[in-house]
């Protein structure tokens, strides 16, 4: 695949994202928010419980995220085919 050709992928998938609320608050807003309330869920845990347990926690939310993105970009499908 050439270079031109992933670029031009690139350049109509952020003109498809950035037209698209939904995306955008799936792909950073919910994140976020996730990460935060997990992160404090994760303190409250390392207080009350070993430090590892919480950072287990913490990066198994991570995970659930990209598996998350991932899942919902193969289901909506591509834009391009």
């Amino acid at each position: 695949m050439s270079f031109s050709r992933m670029k031009g992928l690139f350049i109509q998938e952020f003109f498809i994202t950035i037209r698209s609320y939904e995306v955008i608050l799936d792909i950073f807003v919910f994140p976020i928010m996730a990460v935060i309330v997990f992160g404090f869920l994760s303190l409250f845990i390392a207080r009350s419980t070993t430090e590892s347990l919480a950072s287990s926690l913490l990066i198994g939310m991570l995970f659930w995220q990209i598996i998350f993105i991932v899942q919902y970009s193969v289901s909506v499908g591509n834009h391009w085919c």
